[in-house]
């Protein structure tokens, strides 16, 4: 059952969030499958010699594979109830969160680069236009959970 607001019926407590999404690290691990097969063609099945994949590319897989695990974990460590070792593994967003926009920001503009001389200008720039604002909204999103860190019902949801 999903309850979207905090809700209160007659003879009922009060039914919180923390238990709506008790299971969410599930979900982020459907979704995690899914990036694997997505990207398995091109990154994931070039294992071990990783043929024409740059350092870039590695480190933003990395930063990125890191942020899945961050997704997964997080939920768990409320879930039973481990509050310190979630703010303390929190805090390590703080650095993860600016290397995942830094990566996001570096391949995109590598791929402009690598892309200008083999397809045209519009095009190239069309695919830029799609993959920049990724950055604003990640980090705007990041940002307001981070500012809304007390709050959990809001938290929860812009992570």
């Amino acid at each position: 059952m999903l309850y979207i607001f905090e809700l209160k019926s007659h003879n009922k407590p009060y039914i919180t969030m923390e238990k709506t999404y008790e299971n969410v690290s599930y979900f982020v691990v459907i979704i995690l499958a899914f990036v694997l097969w997505g990207f398995y063609r091109t990154y994931f099945g070039l294992f071990p010699t990783f043929q024409g994949i740059t350092n870039l590319q590695h480190f933003h897989g990395f930063m990125l594979m890191s942020w899945f695990a961050m997704l997964i974990a997080q939920p768990f460590l409320i879930r039973y109830k481990k509050y310190e070792l979630h703010r303390s593994l929190g805090k390590l967003a703080y650095v993860q969160v600016p290397l995942i926009l830094l990566s996001i920001f570096l391949v995109t503009e590598g791929q402009f680069h690598r892309m200008e001389p083999l397809i045209p200008r519009a095009l190239n720039l069309g695919a830029l236009a799609l993959n920049l604002p990724t950055i604003v909204v990640f980090g705007t999103l990041y940002m307001l959970a981070m500012i809304n860190k007390k709050n959990t019902a809001y938290h929860m949801r812009l992570i």
